[in-house]
């Protein structure tokens, strides 16, 4: 196993130092549940407190996006080719400002670290923890 995970990561070009290295799979969420025009049961349930490590990337593109959506041009764009509604847009709109501005806030009180890269972490690489 050990071989396996060090030829990954020598081909990703991340020396594997540590002895108890793992392959960890990647696992893709899908949301195919029509949660535009259902309850939002991610929200209901709180699921969003129980995050505390996030990639930094996905952290900086969430927030880029809850910037992005705020424009005439995205919301064009969105109810143009993904044939939202308005009442649609509207939705996924409030849900990610509020989902950005959570993990901001969790983030800026040091709740939400920013620390899960792989590729950071088997360099022993330090991750630059920025909330803004």
């Amino acid at each position: 196993m050990r071989l396996v995970v060090h030829k990954l990561f020598l081909l990703l070009g991340v020396e594997v130092r540590s002895t108890g290295a793992l392959l960890l799979k990647t696992m893709m969420l899908k949301d195919n549940d029509c949660g535009i025009i259902k309850e939002n049961m991610a929200k209901k349930a709180g699921l969003l407190r129980g995050i505390s490590h996030l990639n930094p990337e996905t952290y900086r593109r969430l927030i880029a996006l809850s910037r992005d959506i705020q424009t005439s041009g995205v919301r064009e764009f969105f109810i143009k080719e993904t044939l939202m509604t308005s009442d649609d847009f509207h939705s996924v709109k409030e849900n990610l400002t509020s989902v950005a501005n959570s993990l901001q806030e969790a983030c800026r009180q040091g709740k939400l670290l920013l620390d899960l890269d792989l590729t950071a972490h088997f360099a022993k690489t330090p991750i630059e923890q920025v909330c803004d």
